[in-house]
């Protein structure tokens, strides 16, 4: 059987989508052929049977140009794709779906996010089904929606001894730097926390200028708290450095409000160290180790970090958090099951 794939970006060095390389990758593995459609294309190195094809977002060309590739591509290419697989994005089913239906292919989206668009819900009615990592992560009542679980590679995301001999207690947070992500609520925390070998990392950049904007009151607050010499702007890295940068880590902090299955949290897990976050998609896995916190609340924040620091961190090497992940959340076992459905569907 063959899949055609439509996603973002095809690039393993992407801050933000890169970990896709490693899905389309797995699915190759269950696939006769797949063809890929991007928005963008950067760095790969795909299987054999993977073509890729970009509309042109890293040759500067104009959204017209992208429509006419899309369009283009997926009559073109028709006899190279049995059925269709959208990542994230449902404009592009909008935009197919017509298409697509004369052809006879089914589609299928996933979809992780707790906003539910007009174009979500009129894009709902052209899939065969939508798989999403858990119940938060998809906010439609709708009898094609199917629980995944999360893809995440947990033999790359491992423990492992941090070389590192800094004499500090570090936290880490990962994500754009965006008031969604709750950074003030960090600093904050930070600031309640007198002892000066407790130090933040905080590994993204702002992303639109709204995030620009409030990335410069964030600075300007640390500045105003006396935190410049405790707070570490790492900016952005592509997906295969971030693993390298948890392991050196002692908490993973989130304080998002997305409601949605935030993968970076469940990378941490993977890693072994432990997490707190206001999130609430976390709360069944994360309330019965008190890791949970109060959303917007600085002070339960530190009261939870300095819990944390106050234990030893081998409390954490018998692996309940990242046996969570590896049973729940492993890339193989959503990848096989998705290729499972989609070939079944196909045959029927």
């Amino acid at each position: 059987m063959k899949l055609l794939i439509v996603t973002q970006a095809v690039d393993k060095e992407d801050s933000i989508l890169g970990f896709f390389h490693s899905w389309i990758e797995k699915l190759a593995e269950n696939f006769d052929s797949i063809v890929v459609i991007c928005l963008k294309k950067g760095t790969y190195n795909l299987p054999h049977n993977v073509n890729v094809y970009s509309l042109g977002k890293e040759e500067g060309k104009t959204r017209l140009t992208y429509v006419y590739r899309f369009f283009r591509y997926i009559i073109s290419l028709r006899k190279e794709y049995d059925s269709v697989f959208i990542h994230m994005n449902q404009v592009y089913i909008l935009l197919g779906a017509c298409i697509w239906k004369l052809l006879d292919k089914r589609i299928y989206l996933w979809y992780a996010h707790k906003s539910s668009t007009f174009s979500l819900k009129i894009a709902i009615h052209f899939v065969t089904r939508i798989f999403t990592p858990n119940k938060t992560s998809f906010r439609i009542e709708n009898r094609k929606v199917q629980i995944m679980g999360h893809g995440i590679d947990t033999d790359y995301f491992s423990p492992c001894v941090c070389g590192s001999t800094e004499n500090k207690f570090k936290i880490i947070t990962i994500g754009r730097v965006s008031a969604v992500k709750g950074y003030m609520v960090m600093v904050d925390a930070l600031s309640r926390i007198t002892d000066s070998r407790v130090v933040l990392e905080i590994v993204g950049d702002p992303v639109t200028q709204k995030d620009v904007i409030y990335f410069k009151k964030l600075k300007q607050r640390i500045k105003a708290l006396d935190l410049e010499h405790r707070i570490i702007f790492t900016g952005s890295l592509p997906n295969n450095q971030i693993v390298d940068v948890l392991r050196c880590a002692r908490v993973f902090i989130n304080m998002s409000n997305t409601g949605s299955m935030d993968k970076a949290i469940l990378e941490a897990m993977a890693v072994g160290i432990p997490v707190i976050t206001s999130n609430e998609a976390f709360i069944e896995i994360l309330s019965p180790y008190g890791l949970m916190c109060k959303r917007e609340s600085a002070e339960d924040l530190a009261q939870k970090i300095l819990q944390l620091k106050s234990l030893s961190r081998d409390i954490y090497k018998d692996g309940l958090l990242r046996n969570v992940v590896v049973t729940h959340h492993n890339i193989n076992t959503l990848i096989y099951k998705m290729s499972n459905i989609i070939k079944t569907d196909f045959n029927t």
